[in-house]
């Protein structure tokens, strides 16, 4: 197992890892801003006047960033090790 391929395998595990947690974070940001829209318990994200961009700017971030960071690091570990496991066990990963 070359020094190369081992970054190639990161390389790919990060490419991959970014996108899965980019489509993650998107689609549940979304639905958790659109729930709280809809829910407006006390009444902060719309009123008579209108919605209330500026908080519903900050629900999105404050809910985008843990949603996108922790998913994005868990699966580039897993699929890094996997792919590591792939390069060691060649038959194996295969089912030969």
């Amino acid at each position: 197992m070359s020094a190369n391929a081992v970054f190639r395998a990161l390389w790919k595990s990060v490419r991959l890892g970014v996108l899965v947690g980019l489509a993650f974070a998107v689609t549940w940001t979304t639905i958790i801003c659109i729930w709280e829209w809809v829910e407006n318990i006390p009444g902060i994200f719309h009123d008579e006047n209108g919605t209330n961009w500026n908080f519903v700017f900050d629900t999105a971030i404050s809910w985008f960033l843990p949603t996108f960071i922790y998913p994005t690091l868990l699966f580039v570990a897993c699929s890094f090790a996997y792919r590591l496991f792939r390069l060691k066990f060649p038959a194996r990963a295969t089912g030969q």
